[in-house]
């Protein structure tokens, strides 16, 4: 288990890099690299390892202010990126000992990359010790009255050289054959020049069979061509003096000795002499066909989320800080009327012709804007992450020239996304289902009205005799209260109800009858006749 400190460079809170780092029984503790005093914080915990997460290589605020907070830190340190940025990996080269991690990544994958790194540093603190016995051991003997003073610091520190020499040329061999990347050496026509015993492991190739294969047996046709275009390109700048952005960074598809193919990120870096003249490329090798198959997995997620948002039968929206529309899918397109291109970038006000978007200061501005059920929803999901479901509203929109007031059931909800938060907002159109509505509800009023006012009492019966409803009139004929008759069966009224079996709708097979010449049965017992 490893001391971590998570140093967040990004908008997005790293949680899920949190999770994976707890699910490997790491301790972590998180620290914006904004915060007062980072450094201090950092020199305090003393962590065994620093996370960068979410850095963007193409800042140059982010990286000074990362240089500023890690320059006292002797911590190794990894770097989570999106991209494959040379300008970064330029700067990633003067900051010692560190890497990177490639977004996205596995579990395993983050807990290998940290793995390594906290052994190359164990392995960097021992040869300094190493080193510093044989400097201690050069002092006390230089000392020495038996000795020529001209002769012993050459002999001590020719001893101290080869020592050093042997050191380094053992670590290279552990760091070599223990890692899974491959380290390999290359020359400008393509040639492999030294290749480490990790290749077997990637490729089931013995570094003597890989330093055989030719760079276009190595790699699949497009991945061919695509290292081939660079180095073309690369030494015909040298030819021409021009040396920019020497370091390259690929990711390639390569065949397995089995016949299969294994995906790698590559880092490539031309090696200069010491008067400028062009050696050969030094790069290093990393397995990430896990990685790719993760992406495979969540491209066909995000296609699939993508169609189920284009094909969606509400309009949805994703609108960004600004309130400006960043995507729309089918419906919303439709439902505005205008092409999709002159939508994208939009306030939601102008974009839907909202009847205060047209006001002088336009969408978002007029004192009626504070009362939008649209903006106010979108605002509080924004600023506190909280999700909506269905929350009525209304807005009025110039439709034709003249206002109409549109019904809608709003959703919302935070996201996040290309590290950058936002808001997915549906807004289902329900004016036609809500005039329907009011159609309804009005016709049903002037029934219940109708109903209560005929002059003849009237009774509403279901097929099991059981009386239903009644209105006042039967109530003023019977002497009955509404409550005493509801859930009774009608004989309690009706002479041919349900004991005499007699009831000429239900089993005379009449559909109505009118004019039948009958009594009522009275609360006091009367039978008072009717028609």
């Amino acid at each position: 288990m490893a001391d971590i400190l998570l140093l967040n460079c990004g908008p997005e809170h790293p949680g899920g890099i949190i999770d994976m780092l707890i699910d490997n029984e790491h301790s972590v503790s998180l620290l914006s690299l904004t915060s007062t005093d980072a450094a201090g914080a950092i020199a305090a915990q003393e962590p065994d390892i620093i996370i960068c997460s979410c850095v963007n290589g193409t800042s140059d605020v982010v990286l000074g202010l990362i240089v500023e907070v890690l320059h006292e830190s002797p911590a190794p340190v990894l770097f989570t990126i999106t991209g494959s940025d040379e300008r970064f990996f330029i700067w990633l080269g003067t900051m010692g000992l560190a890497a990177y991690i490639k977004e996205p990544f596995t579990g395993n994958e983050l807990f290998h990359a940290i793995t390594l790194l906290i052994k190359a540093h164990h392995q960097e603190l021992a040869l300094s010790e190493h080193e510093k016995k044989y400097t201690g051991t050069a002092d006390k003997c230089a000392g020495m009255p038996s000795w020529h003073d001209d002769a012993v610091p050459d002999m001590i520190l020719k001893n101290v050289k080869e020592e050093s020499l042997k050191e380094i040329e053992k670590r290279f061999r552990m760091i070599t054959e223990n890692i899974d990347d491959v380290i390999w050496t290359m020359d400008k026509g393509g040639n492999f020049l030294y290749v480490s015993p990790s290749q077997t492991k990637l490729t089931g190739y013995s570094p003597e069979e890989a330093m055989q294969r030719s760079l276009r047996d190595k790699l699949t046709f497009h991945s061919f061509q695509m290292v081939n275009e660079r180095m073309k390109t690369f030494l015909a700048n040298i030819q021409q003096g021009i040396i920019s952005n020497p370091v390259s960074m690929l990711e390639l598809e390569q065949y397995r000795k089995d016949g299969s193919t294994v995906w790698i990120d590559v880092t490539m870096s031309p090696i200069f002499d010491d008067t400028g003249n062009f050696q050969f490329f030094l790069g290093v090798s990393r397995n990430i066909n896990e990685r790719k198959q993760f992406e495979a997995e969540l491209q066909e997620q995000k296609n699939i989320l993508e169609t189920i948002f284009n094909h969606a039968p509400v309009a949805m929206l994703l609108v960004n800080g600004e309130g400006r529309i960043a995507n729309i899918n089918h419906t919303g397109v439709e439902a505005i009327g205008k092409q999709r291109e002159d939508i994208l970038g939009l306030l939601g006000g102008a974009a839907f012709s909202c009847v205060n978007s047209f006001k002088d200061k336009g969408c978002g501005a007029s004192e009626e804007c504070t009362e939008c059920v649209i903006r106010n929803t979108f605002t509080e999901s924004f600023n506190t992450g909280r999700d909506f479901h269905k929350v009525d509203g209304t807005l009025d929109i110039i439709l034709d020239g003249e206002i109409s007031t549109r019904h809608l059931l709003i959703s919302a909800a935070r996201v996040g996304l290309n590290g950058n938060t936002n808001v997915m907002l549906s807004l289902d159109d329900v004016t036609d289902s809500k005039k329907a509505q009011m159609v309804l509800a009005e016709s049903e009023e002037r029934l219940a009205t109708l109903y209560e006012n005929m002059p003849g009492g009237t009774l509403i019966i279901g097929p099991d005799y059981v009386i239903e409803d009644v209105n006042s009139r039967t109530c003023e004929l019977t002497g009955y209260k509404k409550e005493e008759l509801v859930g009774q069966l009608c004989d309690i009224l009706c002479p041919k109800g349900s004991l005499s079996k007699k009831c000429p709708i239900w089993e005379e097979g009449m559909g109505c009858f009118q004019g039948m010449d009958t009594t009522i049965k009275c609360k006091d017992g009367r039978r008072n006749p009717i028609l």
